[in-house]
């Protein structure tokens, strides 16, 4: 059996439930003016700042995104429910220029909702481990961060594993343990995030609205967001289950991220070179006339 086959058949065992797929949308609940950004001079370095504390590709590795395709499976969850959530996050996923998976298609996206995240977390880690970790040092942020998945008491928690491809022909260059590089402005592989698994804890997601809850999958199934970041000071998604806001919505911050991520080279030779071009596409996105940039 397949990953993607294996995590959700011990979801629904676990949870007894069944596997969601098409219906309705549900009621997504109210959407919250999070307010203007002022812009000024320091606007790319808060950007750069942001970078590097959101995202965490595995040590020594470049942010990873998705090459072309995804397909996402959402388990455990009523059916009305789990095709919003899938929709919400295919049609974020195509405004970045990917191609979401039709139905039937092999899944590389798993959502699972379950009444006990760690019992859930551990399950999986168990029974798959070495899917979860294909290439010990290159696919994954290691033994610590796979531990604090299983152990973690967060309401969301998600697992990436990505992998090296050569930039020219496509394909897996597993066998360059360390990036080669063609020269210092260019490397000769690119990152792909190859499999994200997500859990839902449905005792601990409280009053959250279901459109803010997809948002906030959608942002960490489509980058190597940081479950431990610190983004209070950012007009983030991220920051959903840190304040009071319960029906907050992708905001201009988060799609600029998200367009500057998946606008940049992919031939960039280190993450500190990378994390300066996204952040320099962020800050321009951000200084669009109507936009202005929050200050900490």
């Amino acid at each position: 059996m397949s990953w993607a086959g294996l995590m959700v058949a011990g979801a629904l065992a676990l949870s007894g439930q069944q596997d969601g797929s098409g219906a309705q949308a549900p009621d997504t609940g109210p959407v919250t003016d999070l307010g203007e950004i002022r812009a000024d001079a320091t606007l790319e370095q808060r950007a750069r700042t942001f970078v590097q504390e959101a995202v965490a590709p595995p040590r020594g590795r470049r942010a990873a995104r998705w090459n072309r395709d995804v397909c996402i499976r959402v388990a455990n969850m009523d059916p009305q429910y789990a095709q919003f959530m899938i929709d919400r996050i295919s049609d974020m996923a195509a405004e970045l220029g990917l191609k979401p998976g039709e139905p039937g298609c092999r899944p590389n996206i798993i959502i699972a909702s379950t009444n006990d995240g760690p019992l859930m977390a551990q399950a999986l880690a168990g029974s798959m481990e070495a899917d979860m970790r294909p290439v010990l040092g290159i696919s994954d942020r290691g033994r610590a961060a796979f531990q604090a998945f299983q152990t973690s008491e967060a309401p969301v928690r998600w697992w990436h594993v990505s992998l090296p491809y050569d930039v020219d022909t496509g394909d897996l260059a597993l066998g360059m343990m360390k990036v080669r590089q063609v020269s210092r402005l260019r490397s000769n592989t690119r990152e792909d995030l190859a499999r994200v698994m997500v859990i839902l804890d449905v005792t601990k997601i409280g009053r959250v609205s279901f459109g803010a809850l997809s948002d906030y999958v959608a942002m960490v199934v489509l980058t190597q967001a940081d479950p431990d970041a610190e983004t209070s000071t950012y007009d983030t998604i991220l920051n959903l289950f840190r304040t009071d806001d319960r029906s907050a919505v992708l905001t201009d911050w988060d799609r600029d991220f998200l367009t500057a991520l998946y606008s940049a080279s992919r031939d960039r030779p280190r993450q500190s070179t990378l994390a300066r071009e996204i952040a320099g596409r962020m800050a321009d996105g951000q200084r669009r006339p109507d936009t202005t940039v929050d200050q900490p």
